[in-house]
């Protein structure tokens, strides 16, 4: 839990790869700073998560991934089922955050409603005995 920013690259095209400037094109748009120990949440997806081409959405790249941990993040959030792009089956961006002790969320919803760039963010994970993972109650306090 702690405060967050959202990032929001949904303007990218489907196929595209999110990139580090990507992030910093949605940054200078909101006029957003990210600073260290920030929760980064990050919007892919702009439509229905019932759209078929949802599934088509690719997410970060391994440089993408670098970009945030240089930046001090301690933790990532995405709308996409997965936090790599789904062309690159090596999951950089998930080994990269990992290596880096950086938990990662995905399949967050309701991202849109979110109207702030800056709030607090808890995730509350159920306790699993030698669990790796593991559904998160993820709550914005947007007041």
């Amino acid at each position: 839990m702690g405060e967050a920013v959202l990032i929001d690259v949904s303007f990218k095209k489907l196929d595209e790869t999110v990139l580090p400037e990507h992030f910093t094109k949605a940054m200078q748009n909101k006029n957003l700073i990210l600073k260290k120990g920030d929760i980064a949440i990050i919007r892919c997806w702009a439509g229905a998560r019932d759209e078929r081409s949802f599934r088509d959405c690719r997410g970060l790249s391994g440089q993408s991934a670098s970009w945030l941990i240089e930046r001090g993040i301690k933790c990532v959030g995405i709308d996409l089922s997965s936090i790599d792009d789904k062309a690159d089956w090596a999951r950089p961006a998930h080994m990269n955050f990992l290596d880096h002790k950086i938990p990662v969320i995905e399949n967050l919803i309701n991202l849109d409603q979110i109207q702030k760039v800056r709030f607090d963010f808890i995730a509350l994970p159920l306790r699993i005995q030698g669990g790796t993972a593991s559904p998160v109650r993820a709550v914005a306090i947007i007041d």
